[in-house]
């Protein structure tokens, strides 16, 4: 098995030892945490046992209270002396003692609801049901009320009465637990209620009434609802039909008191649990659902039991309809949690566990790693020396950076192997290089030879070429004279008319002056105009306001009859005179108006020849700008002609140079074509030693 291990790769033999430990830790790591849930679950089992238990044990001490409290008022010597007056009325002085008596009594009833604070009523009934006494407490104002003889009722028909008053003496009615009901309706707010009930008798022992207490029932589950620590259970209370008193929501409860609420019970939705419980009546059972504990309570034997009187219920008196269920749910949820948090407190240790094992496994696999490492080093390590000894110097161990002996020896073997096919790949491709060399030497020289061949012919062309090219040069430079005193004769041309166009610009300056002028005077021409229109329009006014005054004038003279005869005339005159004065203002305006409209065409006339003439003097000054640039160039060209010329006649002179030096070159050239055959012949030579010397190294194979 250990040798198919080592006969794996690195993480294979990892796998084969991690895995089987690592099932082997979580197999283990599975029973604990098994093991830890079973042992959570019977303590909260065990917790929950006993919160049942002290339930109740809570439950039988608040019903030995009750009994005892009903005991007490019973036996009081003032009831018993009440009892004989009401049962002998036609005695002297019976009643006026018996009113007494009740009064002392409702008193005591008083004090006593007040201090207990566990009875909704606290009643005293005669022998034919009739309310005597009647305390009325209420647990949310916290305050007791005598109820007066007005509101007192007759109880002779209810089951506890007729139940209760029979019994003999010392024994005590108990029940059931239920609502109360206030006139055939279920009383709202709920009021749970017990009712307790035992017969009063005289010293004679003859039954002078009945005593009732309505025991307030959430009294009792209030006190059965313990917050235990530890304990995690929903308190539940079921009566013997299996219907919650107390259960998972208030809706769900009383079930039994409303018909649209029958099916509501703990038989209908958990029938498993509820056979168990009818069968074994405490034990407990997991289900689905989750998780039940419970014990039953018979409250007629309990009372029993601790009181040593005797308990009847209604009309059963085995009591086998007041069997109540204690019950502690403990939901999926809780123990799931449970669960959860046992995972949570072994997970932490499990993964140090696995851990610690794959830090184990990690170091066993570095030995073993070592270990082949090392042996597949040797094995390297000799192929490479077989592969030297037949000529192979290619091959290189890949040894890391351990720093171990066998490293050192492997590392010194490489550096040799590695030297040496540095030296021989030198020799073999110094070889191939003068091969090489002495190839293109060859080459170069043939091709030299043919070079110099095409050099002297091509001299002689040369020479012949550059005395064309001096006489050319000789004729242009002539040529150059004659167009830079051209350029000079064009220069001082522009320079005059550059001088009649700074004249006309100066003349179209002055008329564009002048034409404002003419506009400035014609817009003060409207403005006067438009001052005669005012007073014209004022003059109409006025020959307006003659015109009515006249006429005022002539009315009153009509008036006045003879005497206003004269007056009439003037105001007819004064009237003729108003009207000559409108007709001859309205021919005013037109002529005022006719001038304006000169004056304004005039004005518009004149505005649009300085915008011609302005627009005239813009071109006139680019005009002007141009001819400037023109001068500007034609001048900068005569220093460039003469540049020009004075070049052609230096590259005159070059010319007739190079010709002398093309002669020299042409003598040089043929001595060099004769030395170049000769090292032709010296380099073959060389060629045929080298090819002996790479065929004497070529059994070498080293690394490119």
């Amino acid at each position: 098995m250990l040798k198919f291990i080592k006969s794996q790769p690195l993480i294979v033999r990892g796998l084969a030892i991690f895995v089987p430990l690592l099932l082997a830790t979580s197999s283990l790591f599975f029973l604990i945490y098994r093991a830890q849930v079973a042992a959570a679950k019977d303590r909260l089992v065990n917790r929950e046992v006993n919160k049942v238990e002290v339930q109740k044990k809570l439950a039988t001490q608040r019903f030995q209270e009750v009994v005892a409290d009903l005991m007490i008022l019973t036996n009081q010597g003032d009831l018993q002396a009440l009892g004989s007056g009401l049962l002998d009325p036609a005695e002297a002085g019976n009643a006026l003692e018996a009113d007494v008596l009740r009064q002392k009594l409702i008193t005591d009833y008083l004090l006593f609801s007040s201090q207990k604070r566990l009875y909704g009523q606290v009643r005293f009934l005669d022998p034919q049901g009739q309310e005597l006494i009647r305390i009325d407490f209420d647990p949310v104002q916290d305050s007791s009320a005598i109820i007066p003889n007005s509101e007192l009722q007759n109880k002779g028909d209810r089951y506890y009465f007729e139940e209760a008053f029979p019994l003999g003496q010392g024994e005590i009615f108990m029940s059931p637990f239920d609502l109360n009901v206030e006139q055939g309706k279920v009383q709202e707010p709920y009021l749970p209620m017990i009712r307790f009930a035992a017969p009063a008798f005289d010293q004679q022992e003859r039954r002078t009434g009945l005593v009732v207490l309505n025991f307030l029932g959430q009294n009792l589950l209030d006190r059965l609802e313990l917050d235990i620590d530890g304990a995690a259970g929903q308190f539940m209370l079921l009566n013997s039909a299996g219907y919650w008193l107390k259960g998972p929501t208030p809706e769900e409860e009383w079930g039994f008191m409303f018909d649209d609420r029958q099916d509501q019970t703990f038989a209908q939705r958990y029938p498993e649990v509820w056979q168990v419980m009818q069968a074994d009546g405490t034990g407990q059972m997991e289900t689905a659902e989750g998780l039940f504990i419970f014990a039953a309570l018979e409250p007629l034997e309990v009372i029993q039991q601790v009181t040593n009187r005797a308990v009847q219920g209604i009309s059963q008196p085995d009591g086998s309809s007041y069997r109540w269920e204690i019950v502690s749910f403990v939901s999926p949820e809780v123990l799931s949690a449970l669960s959860r948090r046992i995972f949570a407190q072994l997970l932490p240790l499990y993964l140090l566990v696995v851990g610690v094992i794959s830090v184990a496994t990690l170091l066993i696999l570095k030995q073993m790693q070592l270990a082949t490492q090392t042996q597949n080093r040797i094995v390297a390590g000799m192929a490479i020396a077989e592969k030297i000894s037949a000529g192979d110097l290619t091959t290189r161990l890949d040894l890391g950076e351990r720093q171990d002996d066998l490293n050192r020896l492997l590392r010194a073997f490489d550096t040799m192997t590695e030297r040496l096919s540095q030296l021989i790949g030198q020799i073999q491709a110094s070889g191939i290089q003068v091969t090489s060399s002495t190839t293109q030497l060859a080459s170069a020289s043939h091709q030299l030879e043919a070079t110099l061949s095409e050099q002297v012919a091509s001299t002689h062309e040369i020479n012949a070429t550059t005395q064309q090219i001096a006489a050319t040069s000789e004729e242009l430079s002539h040529q150059v004279e004659q167009v830079a005193d051209r350029v000079s004769a064009t220069a001082t041309t522009a320079s005059q008319s550059q001088q009649e166009l700074s004249q006309m610009e100066q003349t179209v300056r002055q008329l564009v002056i002048a034409t404002d002028s003419i506009s400035n005077r014609l817009g003060l021409i409207s403005d006067r105009a438009n001052t005669i229109n005012s007073v014209i329009s004022t003059i109409t006014k006025v020959a307006d306001q003659t015109n009515l005054l006249s006429l005022n004038a002539a009315i009153e003279a009509e008036k006045a009859g003879e005497y206003g005869a004269g007056f009439g005339v003037v105001a007819r005159e004064i009237r003729r005179l108003a009207d000559q004065t409108a007709v001859a203002t309205l021919e005013i305006e037109d002529m005022v108006k006719d001038m304006q409209s000169t004056v304004a065409s005039g004005v518009m006339e004149v505005d649009k020849f300085s915008q011609e003439v302005n627009l005239g003097l813009d071109s006139i000054e680019g005009i002007t700008q141009q001819i400037t640039q023109v001068i500007e160039q034609v001048t900068a060209l005569d220093p460039q002609f003469t540049a020009i010329n004075q070049s052609t006649e230096a590259q005159s002179e070059g010319a007739q140079q190079i010709s002398a030096a093309m002669g020299q070159l042409n003598d040089t050239s043929q001595q060099t074509a004769q030395s170049m055959q000769e090292n032709s012949r010296a380099i073959a030579d060389l060629n045929q030693v080298v090819q002996g010397f790479q065929q004497e190294i070529a059994c070498f194979k080293v690394s490119a």
